[in-house]
């Protein structure tokens, strides 16, 4: 599935897409809020400015994403693997890191206010405020 397709099944009310391929997405300027993206694979994505408030990111694959003002409140990221990539400029507030993995990667200038990162194993992850 491209972007488009998502942007357009989104639009008409469709919020479930678990499991779906959308390697090297790239999304900009778009409100994806309480979208269901578990199991999906993000790997090499790209958004700017997306809204992911209330997301399910659960098991996903976010391996050299770059992402940039992002809306990640409340967002739930359990178990997701973050090697080689960066989210910058974003709001994790209260979002649920729980058993995220990740190997040399960067938060940049992010809200982390209530994140759950309990058993979490990042390696040479930075955390730049």
């Amino acid at each position: 599935m491209n972007g488009d397709e998502l942007i357009q099944r989104y639009q008409a009310g469709e919020r479930d897409f678990s499991g779906v391929v959308l390697e090297h997405l790239a999304l900009s300027n778009i409100s994806l809020e309480e979208i269901n993206l578990s199991s999906v694979n993000l790997e090499s994505s790209e958004l700017q400015n997306v809204n992911l408030h209330n997301a399910n990111l659960s098991h996903v694959d976010l391996e050299g994403i770059s992402w940039q003002n992002i809306d990640l409140t409340n967002a739930d990221l359990t178990d997701t693997s973050y090697d080689h990539s960066t989210i910058e400029n974003s709001n994790l507030t209260n979002a649920n890191l729980t058993q995220m993995w990740g190997f040399q990667s960067t938060f940049m200038r992010c809200n982390l206010s209530g994140a759950n990162i309990s058993h979490a194993q990042l390696s040479q992850v930075g955390f730049d405020d």
